[in-house]
């Protein structure tokens, strides 16, 4: 069994990266990434961020529709962190009535919901 407080110490790096580099510095991780922070490198993609950290674990972030953390421990052990889905309340498209799924892209214009495309 994974040690929880190994666990904890992850979530704990993500909440607490500190300040953002945009470009390498000497100390700083070898590779192609988008930022570097002290003890680590992100990459990011829509609606996900992958980290790795210098002592070599490793987490992927998702916001997309809901928070999901996968996180690599540097002996190879994974564990999954998930957001339980929740039922989204129903909305409906107020240019052609039809349902909008709350997982995809929609807009609000003067609060009221739209189908891209179905905007006035």
């Amino acid at each position: 069994m994974v040690d929880p407080a190994k666990i904890a110490k992850i979530l704990d790096r993500l909440h607490k990266l500190g300040s953002i580099r945009r470009a390498p510095e000497v100390h700083d991780l070898p590779g192609e990434f988008d930022g570097w922070f002290d003890g680590g490198a992100f990459r990011s993609v829509t609606g996900a961020t992958h980290y790795v950290f210098a002592d070599g674990s490793a987490a992927n972030v998702g916001v997309v529709p809901w928070l999901s953390v996968s996180i690599r421990l540097a002996d190879g052990t994974e564990v999954s962190v998930l957001e339980r889905q929740r039922q989204a309340a129903a909305q409906v498209c107020a240019g052609c009535g039809g349902q909008l799924d709350p997982t995809l892209t929609h807009q609000v214009i003067k609060g009221k919901p739209f189908h891209i495309g179905c905007a006035p």
